[in-house]
């Protein structure tokens, strides 16, 4: 059996692969593992509901770990002082149903239920860099995009993109590209 050879070493190639000839397959099977701690369950589904990803994650109603959960507050000093006016508010009254004669038949699974959109959530998240890659270009930007999936993307965005430059753009290079971006890939 015989090979090609080339005068150029493997980093030259991917960057040719990925610079000149826009094909990103060099990468399709490249997956990063993040665990997330803290995202709300709302960001929780926006990360569940690209196919591409893996997700590992707590349920959230019939556990004991869901009983006493933590809440996720954000925005200006007035907003979470706000929010956790609002918390405090629930937790009283969950309190109070708590002790109410028909409590027990809400059972474990119903009564976490009730809680807020604000508790937080624990998951891993496994893609390819190819699949952050469009992940990113869809969530890193302000169109349609709650502010926390704006902040996660980000996040994960600029840390892939130290060790994998060449397929992971920075946060603000996402932000400036638009959702048809993907259609390239």
């Amino acid at each position: 059996m015989t090979f090609g050879s080339s005068s150029k070493n493997g980093t030259q190639l991917n960057k040719e692969m990925v610079e000149q000839h826009q094909h990103l397959s060099v990468y399709g099977d490249w997956s990063v593992t993040f665990l997330v701690v803290g995202i709300t369950y709302e960001v929780l589904k926006e990360l569940i509901a690209h196919r591409e990803g893996h997700v590992s994650r707590l349920t959230s109603f019939k556990t004991k770990a869901q009983t006493e959960t933590y809440y996720r507050i954000w925005g200006t000093p007035e907003q979470q002082l706000l929010q956790m006016e609002f918390i405090n508010e629930f937790l009283d009254m969950k309190k109070k149903w708590q002790t109410h004669s028909d409590y027990s038949l809400l059972g474990l699974e119903l009564s976490n239920s009730l809680n807020l959109p604000c508790k937080v959530a624990v998951a891993e998240i496994t893609m390819t860099l190819k699949d952050y890659h469009k992940l990113f270009i869809g969530r890193c930007g302000p169109n349609g995009n709650e502010y926390l999936i704006q902040q996660l993307a980000g996040q994960m965005a600029d840390y892939l993109h130290e060790s994998y430059p060449l397929i992971i753009k920075t946060k603000e290079e996402y932000i400036a590209m638009n959702n048809g971006e993907k259609l390239k890939i």
